[in-house]
Parts: structure tokens; C-alpha cells; sequence
């Protein structure tokens, strides 16, 4: 009982309590004083009501102090999801962690998809947690494989804790073990290891993710209690197919395309209709169709399955994701671009994807700056993700910056094609001619035959005042594919008014538009140019139809 009561004196300590109380009644001391010289006789017929109404409010006043500890220090703030006990964090007052690519330490090499898809699910079960910053997947994996230590990690993305951990798959057999340690000591703070069957996968994945939770003394509110336990496919042969094809997309080649949509619908045929699964062949169709694979029924396909996903589960991200490509790039509706773009955004915020092409879309209506705060928000969460990095340089492009966009530092990114027709694209902008053919010549040289090392050529073709040449690299198909999309059209018809072929700039430009491309400032007063045009009195009319419906558009 003394120890209770001591335990409960020290609590009542801690909270400031005392304080409150002391301060409490030296302010209703001082203000009966203040009244009494004040009111004179007036006060003599009130001082028993206000005495009973600072008693009413000592105890009321105590209890607040209990249940919010003041600390003039830490203010407190609602939060939701998570209530945090203990010190803040490297960043605001929330605590922070990344989750590092779980070890593959199976006999089969080729097990690794399902450490990486492990990993992922930990991580989105504790973005769930939202005054917990939790590094998104894309930066972590920065680290597969990596000899830096915990310490340097957490220095770098500017993190309290880490987790790091490995999977044993053999056969139905699986083992988990995970860490959780102080990044800035470099101490274990828990360390676990779970053996079971692949049948408990799922149950195990949760009870990492609470043993994280309780490690770091977290407080968890009923919402998130429930989505800890969801389960968008609950059976682990589909899971395990669904895992295999998101490892196989990211090969971003024909055929891991392929391969992903024999996974998917492996997995359909276990389970039946599933949201998440329709929507992966979904996305599988959209990058088919996005790389110039495959004819012209991929952009069908990829709507289809994204709206089966949708009937099956209105708040699928992932199909609200596909469905916003689809009209961006493919249908020319940007209004609806935007409207399944912010969807999927309002569902899973931390998408850098979502991001992205909701950039895409600000730039193509001609609202590129709208992107920041987007942008700057997963800066915290996403900082070494290189989709993400680019978009401040793609902001000085839309906005007609093009020297700020030259300058950008570019080679702290991947040399991979679509960043380096975007640097050649903004040298040209600049008019930096002799940096942009540089440029392009490496790409050359380096063999590259995608989609981007084709616009790469379009550009050094353009510069050189070769239409002859611009003509050759437009074949049928590539022309095609190109026509659906209002950047691509934007970009071949400013590279055909640089070369002079102005009947050919007019007609891309005039598609652009078709498809929603209304970005005013830039098709009349930015681009380097399309000004050449100004003389043509059917520009002048495309420019007037653009200015009233970039003024009258609403994101």
C-alpha cells in the first residue's frame, strides 16, 4: 500500500500536478484580493459565491493537469492513429524508423521476393501509425545489401530507431527474426525470432510489427488495432503469387511483365475475384502499354481490371492509382486523372507514385507548383527515392525556370534513361545545345533502347535541324503511342518548332492540347520555341481556346 501510494505520489510529481495546484491557489488568492480593493461593497455580497466556485474548479483543475501532464515545454497535440510515450523525435514530435530489406536467408536464392515482400508489408502495416515516421519501401532498399552501420543509416535519414531482421523460407517451414535497435547508440532495444509455417506468415507479420509497437511504447487507438489485422489477400498461396509478381514488375522489361501476369492470375485462380490482385494486372498493362508493349488493347485492359478492382473494393488505392494513369496518359481526361489520382492519395498518402504522376497532371494543366506540398511531405518519409528527388527540377521545367532546371544536380540521381532525356530536355530549354548533344552521345553510346533513349535521339535530331531525321525516328507505332499521351505530343511538337518544321510543332501542339495538355504559361510565353508559331493565326486561336481553359480549370 506505501509503495502504491509512493508510486502514485511520484506520478503526481511528474505530471506537475503540484504545480498546477500551488499555481492554482495563489490565482484565486490574488484575484479575491484584486476584487475586494476593487469592488469595495460591492464584493461583500459575492465572496462566498466566487469562494465556491474556485473549490468547484480546484479539483477539476487537478485532473486536467493529470490527464494532459502540462509541460510548458511539450505542448501536447492530437494525434491520430498513435499516442507516443517518451522522448520526441529526430523530426517534429513523432518518433521514427525505417525498416531495413529483410535477409534472404533461404536455400533458394531465388526466395528473395519473399524477404523484399515481407519487409514492404512491415513497413505499410506501421505507416497505418501515423505519428510514427515511417521510411517508405523505396528509400530502405537503398540499403539491400549495404555495409553501413546503424548509426550512419540513422544519421542519414535523420532516424531514431532501425529494424533489421532476416527470413528462412524451406519448403513450408518459415523462420523470422527481427531487431529493433537504437540507431544513435547502436543498441539492441529487442530482438525476436518466430518459427511457424508459411500458413502463418500473416499472423507472424503482425506480431512483428506489435512487438515494435510495444518496443518502442507506443499507444495504439482501436482504428489501428484494426488495420493491423486486415488481410487484403488472406490466402498465403495467392499472397505468395501476389509477391512474385510485384518482384517481377519492377524489372520493368517485357518480360517481367509477363511474368507478373501469369503470377496474378495464378493467384485468381486460388482465391477467386480479389481487389488487390485485379488491380496488380492492372498496372502490369498500364507499364506494358506505358513502354510502348504490347498493341492498343493494354490501355483497355489496364481499365478493365482497375475497375473490377474497384467493384470488388471502392477504396483499392492501387485501382484508383491505374485508373488515374490511365486517363492521364492514355484517355486525355485529366479531370478524371485528378479525381482517382487524389482518391488513391486521400487512401494511402505515402505513395510515391500517386505523387508523381499527380506532378505529371499539375504540369499538364499548367499548375506544376501545386505538387509541393506533396512533394516536400515524402521528402520526410521518402528522401532517397529518385521519383521523387527529380520533381523540384520538373517544377522549374513547367514553370518556364529552365536554367534552374539545367542546374538541378543531376547526377546524384540514376544514370537511367527517363532522367537523362529529362536533363537533355532542359539543357535544350536553356538552349545549352552543346551540354544537351554531350549528354545524349553517352546515351548513345551506352546502347540504350527504351522509349527515353528514343526521345534522347528526337532531341540531338532536333538540334541538329535535321527534319528529315525527326521524320525517320517518328515511326508509325512510335507516333502512335506518342498521340495518346499529352507530354509526349507537347515535347515532339517544341522539338519539331526548334527544327523548323512548324507545320508539324502546330499539329503536336494542337494534339497536346486535345489530351489536355492547358499548361497557358508555358505554350505561350515560356517555351524557348513555340513562340516561332506566333505568326501562324491557328496558334493564335489554340492559345485563346488554352487560356480559357487553363483560367477555368479546378484541380
Amino acid at each position: 500500500m506505501a509503495s502504491r501510494l509512493s508510486s502514485f505520489l511520484a506520478e503526481m510529481k511528474r505530471r506537475k500536478v503540484y504545480h498546477v495546484a500551488v499555481t492554482y491557489v495563489v490565482v484565486a488568492a490574488g484575484t479575491i484580493g484584486l476584487a475586494n480593493d476593487a469592488l469595495g461593497q460591492i464584493w461583500e455580497r459575492l465572496p462566498l459565491v466566487v469562494l465556491v466556485l474556485f473549490l468547484i474548479g480546484f479539483p477539476i483543475a487537478l485532473v486536467l493537469a493529470w490527464a494532459y501532464e502540462v509541460r510548458p515545454e511539450e505542448p501536447r497535440k492530437a494525434e491520430e492513429g498513435i499516442a507516443g510515450a517518451g522522448e520526441s523525435s529526430i523530426v517534429g514530435d513523432r518518433k521514427s524508423i525505417v525498416v531495413l530489406p529483410f535477409d534472404n536467408m533461404s536455400p533458394d536464392p531465388g526466395d528473395a521476393y519473399f524477404a523484399d515482400g515481407l519487409t514492404e508489408e512491415i513497413i505499410s502495416t506501421l505507416s497505418h501509425l501515423r505519428s510514427l515516421r515511417v521510411i517508405s519501401r523505396s528509400s530502405a532498399m537503398v540499403f539491400k545489401g549495404t555495409q553501413k552501420d546503424v548509426r550512419t543509416i540513422g544519421r542519414e535519414l535523420g532516424v531514431q530507431y532501425v529494424l533489421e531482421g532476416s527470413v528462412r523460407k524451406a519448403g513450408d517451414d518459415l523462420r523470422i527474426t527481427a531487431q529493433l535497435i537504437d540507431a544513435a547508440a547502436d543498441e539492441h532495444l529487442w530482438a525476436e525470432k518466430y518459427d511457424g509455417v508459411l500458413e502463418d506468415v500473416f499472423g507472424m507479420q503482425e506480431s512483428v510489427s506489435r512487438s515494435i509497437v510495444e518496443a518502442m511504447e507506443l499507444q495504439l487507438l482501436p482504428k489501428v488495432e484494426r488495420q493491423l489485422s486486415e488481410r487484403p489477400i488472406d490466402n498465403v498461396q495467392a499472397y505468395d503469387w501476389y509477391l512474385r509478381a510485384r518482384y517481377a514488375i519492377e524489372s520493368f522489361t517485357e518480360e517481367g511483365f509477363d511474368l507478373a501476369l501469369q503470377y496474378l492470375q495464378n493467384g485468381l485462380s486460388i482465391i477467386g475475384e480479389n481487389a488487390l490482385l485485379n488491380a496488380g494486372i492492372g498496372y502490369t498493362h498500364w507499364n506494358r502499354a506505358n513502354q510502348f508493349i504490347g498493341g492498343e488493347d493494354e490501355v483497355d485492359k489496364a481499365e478493365l481490371y482497375a475497375r473490377r478492382a474497384l467493384d470488388l473494393d471502392s477504396d483499392c488505392a492501387e485501382a484508383h492509382l491505374v485508373l488515374g494513369l490511365v486517363f492521364q496518359a492514355f484517355r486525355g481526361d485529366q479531370r478524371q486523372a485528378f479525381r482517382h489520382l487524389k482518391r488513391s492519395l486521400a487512401i494511402n498518402p505515402n505513395d510515391p507514385h500517386a505523387v508523381v504522376y499527380a506532378f505529371f497532371g499539375h504540369y499538364t494543366v499548367g499548375r506544376p507548383e501545386a505538387s509541393q506540398p506533396d512533394v516536400e511531405r515524402l521528402m520526410q518519409i521518402d528522401p532517397l527515392n529518385p521519383l521523387i528527388r527529380w520533381i523540384p527540377a520538373g517544377i522549374d521545367l513547367g514553370t518556364g525556370r529552365f536554367d534552374q532546371a539545367a542546374d538541378f544536380p543531376w547526377d546524384e540521381l540514376p544514370g537511367i534513361p527517363n532522367f537523362v532525356f529529362m536533363r537533355a530536355f532542359a539543357l535544350v530549354q536553356a538552349q545549352r545545345f552543346g551540354d544537351a548533344s554531350t549528354l545524349i552521345q553517352e546515351s548513345v553510346d551506352a546502347g540504350w533502347d527504351d522509349a527515353f533513349a528514343f526521345l534522347c535521339r528526337f532531341i540531338q535530331a532536333a538540334i541538329d535541324l535535321d527534319k528529315e531525321g525527326l521524320d525517320t525516328l517518328l515511326t508509325s507505332d512510335l507516333s502512335r503511342a506518342a498521340r495518346r499521351d499529352p507530354m509526349w505530343s507537347y515535347w515532339i511538337g517544341g522539338l519539331f518548332a526548334l527544327a523548323g518544321a512548324h507545320d508539324a510543332a502546330f499539329e503536336w501542339v494542337t494534339n497536346a492540347v486535345d489530351r489536355g495538355f492547358i499548361n497557358y504559361p508555358l505554350l505561350a510565353e515560356h517555351d524557348p520555341f513555340l513562340p516561332k508559331l506566333q505568326r501562324d493565326p491557328r496558334y493564335q486561336a489554340l492559345l485563346e481556346r488554352v487560356r480559357h481553359e487553363w483560367e477555368n480549370f479546378e484541380l
